[in-house]
Formats: C-alpha cells, sequence, structure tokens
C-alpha cells in the first residue's frame, strides 16, 4: 500500500482471537464426542436419583460426600423416577446414582452407566471410589479396564 508520506509499505496484520479459538476447541469436542464426554470433562459426573422422599435427605449426604472427593454431583428428584433417568441420558450424564430404600438401608448405591449399563448395588464409598478413580485418571472408559 502506499502510506500517507507516499512511500511503498508493507502491512502487517495482527490477528488474535483468544475467545474464537476456544469456541472452535468446545464445539469440536462437542462434535467428536456427540455430547457424551469422558467423567472427567463432563459438566455434571454423577446424578442422583432418590427414589421417593424417604430418600432425598441420604441423596443429599451423598451428593456433599460426593462433592468433597471433587466429583460434580447433582441430586434430581422432580418428577418420577423413570422421566429423571430419560433426562439424565438425554443430557449424557457419565454416571447415574439411584437411590431406593434397600440401598439406604445397606449404605449402598446402585449405579447405572450412560448407555443403559447397570452395575450390581456397592457400598456407596466403593461406588464414589470407582468415579474418583476414573475421573482422577482421566479415563475414557466409566468402568477401569481389566
Amino acid at each position: 500500500y502506499t502510506d500517507s508520506d507516499g512511500g511503498r509499505r508493507r502491512p502487517v496484520m495482527l490477528h488474535r482471537s483468544l475467545v474464537g479459538s476456544m469456541e472452535r476447541l468446545f464445539a469440536y469436542l462437542i462434535e467428536v464426542h456427540e455430547g457424551a464426554f469422558p467423567a472427567w470433562y463432563a459438566p455434571v459426573q454423577l446424578v442422583l436419583l432418590p427414589v421417593d422422599d424417604g430418600q432425598a435427605g441420604a441423596a443429599a449426604d451423598l451428593a456433599r460426600r460426593a462433592t468433597e472427593v471433587g466429583l460434580r454431583v447433582a441430586v434430581d428428584v422432580a418428577g418420577s423416577l423413570g422421566a429423571r433417568v430419560r433426562d439424565a441420558a438425554r443430557r449424557r450424564v457419565p454416571y447415574l446414582g439411584v437411590l431406593g430404600a434397600r440401598e439406604v438401608a445397606d449404605g449402598h448405591l446402585a449405579l447405572r452407566l450412560r448407555g443403559g449399563h447397570a452395575l450390581a448395588p456397592m457400598p456407596a464409598d466403593a461406588a464414589l471410589a470407582l468415579i474418583g478413580g476414573q475421573v482422577a485418571a482421566r479415563a475414557a472408559d466409566l468402568l477401569p479396564q481389566g
């Protein structure tokens, strides 16, 4: 170009788009994983579903314990259990924890994995350790391999 003095100058273009590059990165991750992020990256890693109001207190206590070990957890009590399971599946939450009267009495948690696979009820601390281990290892799978 010709500058104000009449001399020819080479243009210099600076481009910096921090926000745009981050948006493209997250759009790519969402597309690749189809919204089903690995547990370590999921916005909510565990949703606790008390079967009825009698287990709501136990679910809140377990949510507090899960938060203390570094998990992102939510308790869902609105609506029927089936509707809450479908909603969590639609949101592609990696782990669902179902708490019924039997699980609360035994100190257990019935885990369901994203995709519908249900595990046998296990001690709540063991369930939190399993999820916490997968998250800490930044594992791609929801269960330990091997």
